[in-house]
């Protein structure tokens, strides 16, 4: 009897440390780390990469899509967008960092806006140095 509890709990075990999803496999190095390969078809790479830089860089140097932004008409009083680029460097909850290149490639202006406060900053990086900094709203 004992042995066949042994038995049952043995595959019980070995089930619960089984994988069900048939698409994964997993390759065992020399030194025992495995390595995990994911097959799915579905997920294109390249396409994903493609639109994510398409998402933080703007289409023409105007910033089209920045202009949906809180602090978008505060920036554009107090910069010629129209001969800039922008580029949307961070933005997550907390905090959007967005850099101003010329047509030469050269930062020429950085905004911080932190979402919480409703604190802006637009820093020209040469001499010049802060050119904004209150709060918006």
């Amino acid at each position: 009897m004992k042995k066949y509890l042994f038995i049952l709990l043995g595959l019980l075990v070995f089930a619960g440390c089984s994988d069900n999803n048939a698409n994964d496999s997993v390759d065992v190095d020399v030194d025992n780390t495995p390595e995990v390969e994911v097959e799915d078809p579905a997920v294109d790479l390249e396409t994903e990469e493609d639109t994510t830089e398409a998402d933080d860089e703007t289409t023409d140097g105007t910033g089209d899509d920045l202009t949906m932004l809180e602090e978008y008409a505060i920036i554009d009083d107090n910069i010629e967008l129209s001969a800039l680029s922008a580029k949307v460097e961070e933005d997550n909850p907390g905090t959007r960092v967005i850099l101003f290149e010329d047509e030469s490639g050269k930062q020429v202006y950085k905004s911080v806006f932190v979402k919480n406060d409703q604190h802006l900053k637009i820093i020209k990086m040469d001499d010049e140095g802060l050119l904004y900094n209150d709060f918006i709203k």
